[in-house]
């Protein structure tokens, strides 16, 4: 990567905004329509942009610089075949005479003073009728005015000697001002005023005639000629425009605060001076006063040989001195715990290191004697007599969590003293052996299915991302759709449906509906013939097929059978599309692999809860109440299978087409609003028996031998079970003796494959948190999140996925922030990203200031209300940001929300390769946790990645804190949540990754260790702190 130019104020630099930029750029930009075709030298190049940005418009660009160092780094940077940078000065240019067109010279007059060499050398190498273009600040106004006197300048030209020099040397001239103005502009609309508009959009520069986007038009109109009416423009003091005013308020606000904040601390500092000298002066006197008593004690005490009259007067006298001393030594006591109450408060961090110590002591006593009291009760016989019936009662209930808890903790005992070969075989014996007895069933299969959709994954981001982020297809290139609808008793839900269809953004004519009614009893075909003839009218074209109802795949079948297209839309009539569903999911498929043959929609308001990959959106199957086929694959497979009258039979489908090697997709960008709950965890009875049925009947066709011994004892299982509604076991009883008929058929219809099945319980694969989070429409417009990803060099086969992940988001807008901490080795990944990527990609190469500084700077850049931080090697779901965004909609108070992560156990041994491994996906206890500020301060319970949060709060409360380098996303949180409230989204959303390896876990434990009682005394301080100027009640809060 090439090096940066340092901007010294010499010249000017790329990389430096503000006026200097508008200056340079803009000149630059009105010389490219003039060279236009012709053979230009740029005499004082500089850095080379400028030469650059002329040599997209002429025919060939010399740029000229007396700097051998700008001269070397512009040849380095700028590769064009008809751009050349040459070292020499205005009073040698290394050129041939008459060889050159034009000359451009800007900012090179004032740096130098000689002016009569320089138009001389100009002469020689400009050609007759030749052009200069050159630039000079006017001595009087840039230097008089204002007082300020650039170092580099070394002669500056007033207005009438620029002119008298360029009248010496040429025929013609015309001048023309520039100045940054701040104001109001009126300007025509008309190309013949001869102004362009130029601005900078997407780091592009865009050149318009006239004004760009006026606020306001005006406009003059009458039936005569229109009189000349010229432009105008109304200058304003940029102290006087409402963005200077408006950062001065706020800077004033800000000054304002830190005064008053060291007024504070100066006017504490000096009572506590004032109280230590008092008390320090006191105390001085209290101990003369003592001094004073015991020397007259001891002459009274050399009289004890006085009368005895005397004698009990000087007695009586020692009492009242003694007493006397006594209460000086209670005042002095006192006044000392004053001064100790005084030194305590000026030593605050260092009294509460104590009490966080004793804190911890505390707790740590606490847990030794409960674990104590535990292992005594464990100990006991009564303890080892009950085991065996507490073991069966938890089995009964169905939880078998402290067995595989055992399991797992003699297997891991036993692969650390048994060789490797004879723990694998074990391993694989037991839990085939849990599989078989149902005590766990789930799938040995399953780990190797996820374990493809990795593979998978890992592969595709070698390739050209379009599977992975598909362009939208033009119109010309849509293809031939036939859509699939079974009915039956529908009647209520055909108007919206029909009504979706006519707000797709697709060609009507590319649409075949087939609505199969499978023998209603209401007026559902009444209903489908009236609104066809208004999806008719429209240009759609429609079939109606009645038959008997031989169930859901038996009619998707013939509804499949009646069409040609290319591809087949089953889908319910109990939901809506969204405008841009069909298109959504159609470009999806048009970009896919041939070996694609599944594009299942997202559902809305409750998302089907299932494990899609994050990247490719690959899935062990799809649910069919909404999904795009493709006609070739099922015609291969010869559709659904009938024996499934409903539920299951879309998991059939899926299998038996993976079976067939095909791989299926989740595309969460194409959505529907499907109305399968009247409310959450609704049970339908329909649901649960077809449901539980096809379990069994899948295990006994796609499982492996220990799935399918595993059959029976599930089925016994369920109807032991509790009844899900009454007469549930009853009917259950019913499809357990038809799966008995069915049996011999099914084993005998089995065929050997290489592909993995899941299959865990009652489900078929892992399932996310939040399967009733509802989801609703978002704000219009919604507003700007900026995500912030830190990264570093070797990371790019991470980074490249998390680029992926935020591109698939469903939120509609959104900015990406890369923020590499040491280098520019990541600049080219994300520049080649930028072809997929459809929502501003920004990157920002550091030098080595560490992960803290680094989270700050990208803080810094973000444009959006609302940020997220997300580490390059984690991952998000595709409504990871929506759905937090829609939290925060509902609860308009709340400054941040987060939600629910797995922990993935990650290998990352052959990560350098483009390769990993995910062993264990877990959401550990800890961040199952309702908001709770007191909770938050002690532990942390928010992934950095779960976190969607209010960027004022960065502003407010400042970043992380840069000599952290672990935890430091902790502390953060803790400042941002004082006084605030976050909510809690218990949906799963994202993913992030920790190592396998032990050592890795071990250095990564250390770190973690070494910080906390850092991150936990900055805490407790800082909380104090902001209860302090916040006036909050400290008797109210468990410090």
């Amino acid at each position: 990567m090439e090096n940066i130019l340092k901007f010294t104020g010499e010249r000017y630099v790329p990389e430096v905004n503000g006026n200097i930029e508008l200056e340079h750029v803009h000149r630059y930009i009105q010389a490219s329509t003039l060279v236009q075709g012709k053979i230009v030298l740029d005499i004082a190049s500089g850095e080379g942009y400028g030469s650059a940005l002329l040599a997209d418009h002429a025919q060939q660009v010399y740029g000229v610089d007396i700097s051998s160092e700008a001269i070397q780094h512009a040849s380095a940077r700028y590769h064009k075949g008809n751009l050349e940078y040459r070292v020499g000065s205005c009073a040698a240019i290394p050129l041939n005479d008459a060889s050159v067109d034009m000359v451009v010279s800007f900012e090179t007059i004032e740096h130098h003073d000689q002016h009569e060499e320089m138009m001389l050398e100009i002469r020689r190498v400009l050609r007759p009728g030749g052009l200069l273009l050159i630039s000079s600040p006017d001595k009087h106004f840039y230097t008089d005015l204002t007082g300020i006197q650039n170092e580099y300048h070394v002669k500056e030209l007033y207005e009438h000697e620029f002119k008298a020099l360029l009248g010496k040397h040429f025929t013609h001239s015309r001048f023309f001002g520039q100045k940054l103005i701040y104001g109001s502009g009126i300007f025509s609309e008309s190309d013949s005023t001869g102004l362009i508009s130029h601005r900078r959009e997407d780091g592009v520069l865009q050149a318009q005639s006239g004004m760009q986007g006026p606020l306001y038009w005006i406009a003059l109109a009458s039936d005569a000629s229109l009189p000349e009416f010229a432009a105008s423009f109304l200058e304003q003091e940029v102290e006087h425009s409402d963005a200077y005013q408006s950062i001065k308020i706020a800077l004033d606000h800000r000054v304002e605060d830190i005064v008053l904040h060291k007024n504070w601390v100066a006017h504490l500092e000096q009572d506590i001076a004032a109280l230590n000298r008092q008390l320090e002066s006191r105390l001085e006197e209290h101990k003369n006063e003592i001094s004073v008593q015991i020397s007259q004690n001891e002459k009274l005490k050399d009289n004890l040989s006085l009368s005895k009259k005397e004698k009990d007067a000087v007695l009586e006298q020692i009492s009242l001195l003694t007493e006397q001393i006594n209460d000086i030594q209670r005042s002095l006591s006192s006044l000392q715990s004053e001064r100790d109450a005084a030194l305590a408060q000026v030593s605050l961090l260092t009294e509460q290191s104590e009490e966080l110590q004793r804190s911890l002591l505390s707790i740590k006593t606490e847990r030794d004697a409960a674990f104590a009291q535990i292992v005594k009760i464990r100990a006991s016989t009564a303890w080892k007599l009950t085991a065996p019936l507490r073991w069966l009662m938890q089995l009964i209930k169905g939880d078998v969590t402290p067995l595989w808890n055992g399991i797992k903790f003699i297997g891991s005992r036993a692969s650390n003293l048994i060789p490797k070969p004879i723990y694998k075989l074990m391993d694989e014996s037991w839990s085939k052996l849990m599989n078989l007895t149902a005590v766990v069933p789930h799938s040995s299969m399953n780990q190797g299915t996820i374990a493809d959709i990795v593979k998978e994954r890992c592969e595709a981001m070698q390739q050209p991302l379009t599977i992975c982020l598909p362009p939208k297809l033009k119109p010309e290139q849509l293809p031939r759709v036939d859509i699939s609808i079974v009915t039956h008793n529908n009647g209520r839900w055909i108007e919206a449906f029909t009504n979706s269809l006519l707000a797709l953004n697709y060609d009507k004519k590319l649409i075949n509906l087939y609505f199969v009614d499978n023998a209603s009893t209401d007026d559902t075909v009444k209903q489908l013939h009236i609104f066809s003839r208004k999806l008719v009218e429209q240009g759609l074209t429609v079939e109606i097929l009645e038959r008997e109802n031989k169930g859901f795949g038996a009619g998707h079948n013939a509804g499949i059978r009646a069409g040609k297209a290319p591809y087949c839309l089953v889908t319910n009539i109990d939901l809506t599309f969204e405008s841009n569903a069909l298109l959504n999911i159609v470009s999806s498929a048009q970009a896919d692999t041939d070996s694609a043959a599944a594009w299942e929609l997202r559902q809305k308001p409750y998302e089907h809860p299932k494990y899609y990959d994050p990247i490719t959106g690959s899935t062990s199957w799809n649910s069919h109440a909404c999904v795009l086929l493709r006609r070739s694959a099922l015609e291969r497979i010869k559709g659904y299978d009938e024996t499934l009258f409903m539920y299951g039979e879309d998991v059939e489908l899926s299998y038996r087409l993976r079976r067939a090697g095909y791989v299926l997709r989740y595309c969460p960008q194409a959505v529907v609003w499907h109305y399968t709950y009247e409310s959450a965890g609704q049970v339908k009875k329909l649901q649960y028996t077809g449901s539980t049925f096809a379990n069994l009947y899948l295990r006994l066709k796609y499982g492996n031998f220990w799935d399918v011994m595993a059959v029976p004892i599930l089925s016994l299982r369920l109807l032991m079970a509790n009844e899900a509604y009454p007469g549930s076991r009853f009917d259950v009883f019913k499809n357990i003796l038809r799966l008995v008929l069915l049996t011999p058929k099914v084993l005998l219809s089995r065929s050997s494959s290489k592909v993995n099945f899941p299959f865990r319980a009652w489900d078929f694969e892992m399932i996310r948190d939040g399967a009733f989070i509802e989801q609703h429409a978002l704000p219009e417009p919604p507003p700007l999140v900026s995500i912030i990803t830190r990264t570093y060099r070797g990371r790019e086969n991470y980074l490249r996925q998390a680029i992926v992940s935020v591109a698939r988001q469903t939120y509609p807008n959104l900015e990406h922030i890369i923020v590499e901490d040491g280098g520019q080795t990541q600049e080219e990944l994300v520049t080649s990203m930028r072809d997929y990527v459809h929502l501003p990609l920004r990157y920002f190469g550091l030098g080595k200031c560490g992960r803290s500084a680094t989270g700050n700077y990208g803080l810094q850049q973000a444009n959006g209300r609302w940020c997220l931080f997300l580490d390059d090697d984690d991952l998000l779901f595709a409504d990871h940001v929506e759905v937090l965004m829609h939290a925060l909609t509902e609860q308009p108070k709340a400054c941040a929300a987060y939600s629910l992560a797995w922990e993935i156990m990650t290998d990352s041994s052959q990560i350098q390769d483009g390769r990993y491994k995910e062993c264990t996906y877990q959401v550990p206890d800890a961040l199952r946790q309702n908001y709770d500020y007191q909770v938050l301060r002690h532990h942390n319970f928010f992934p950095i990645q779960s976190v969607l949060f209010e960027r004022s709060l960065f502003e407010q409360r400042g970043g992380f804190d840069e000599d952290m380098e672990a935890l430091e996303d902790w502390t953060l949180w803790v400042r941002y949540a004082h006084n605030n409230e976050f909510v809690y989204v218990p949906k799963l959303t994202s993913m992030y990754r920790t190592p396998v390896d032990p050592e890795q876990i071990k250095r990564r434990s250390d770190a973690f260790s070494a910080a906390y009682p850092v991150a936990l005394a900055r805490n407790i301080s800082r909380t104090q702190i902001f209860d302090e100027q916040f006036g909050v009640d400290k008797s109210k809060l468990n410090v």
